[in-house]
């Protein structure tokens, strides 16, 4: 009897320990992080942003300084990984006196803040939008949103 517990004790062990779990890995693509040259670029040239939504009749463009300024510190300088389930809200533009210096995609969705800027028409850079872009958004969006 003390042999088939002592032998029940030992099997349990071993499976508990090969049955120990990972976190599933949440598939997606990373990026690395807006190169700190491009942000400088912006912040120091920028003078227009236009913003276009998929999925909400809605454009919306800033012009004047003390609304780009800002607009340029909504996300933050980590890269990030974007899970495949998320999907662009819509796309904006940085812009110096009419012509592109950056472009990206924007997420706006539950666990899905991002903007993933482009090079070359291509997804290059991602970063997380902050707790201030998220702001943002949901001021923008909130009178769209159900």
């Amino acid at each position: 009897m003390f042999r088939k517990l002592l032998l029940l004790l030992l099997m349990g062990n071993i499976l508990a320990c090969s049955n120990t779990s990972k976190t599933p890995e949440v598939p997606g693509t990373d990026y690395p992080a807006l190169p700190e040259a491009t942000l400088q670029l912006l912040q120091a040239n920028a003078d227009f942003i236009d913003m276009t939504f998929y999925n909400y009749p809605i454009s919306t463009n800033q012009s004047d300084m003390s609304s780009v300024r800002p607009s340029l510190t909504y996300w933050d300088p980590e890269p990030a990984r974007i899970p495949a389930t998320c999907k662009p809200a819509g796309h904006i533009w940085f812009q110096s006196k009419g012509n592109n210096l950056a472009e990206a995609d924007f997420y706006f969705s539950p666990d899905c803040y991002y903007y993933v800027f482009y090079e070359n028409g291509k997804p290059a850079y991602a970063n997380p939008m902050n707790a201030r872009g998220v702001a943002f958004f949901e001021r923008i969006l909130k009178p769209f949103m159900k």
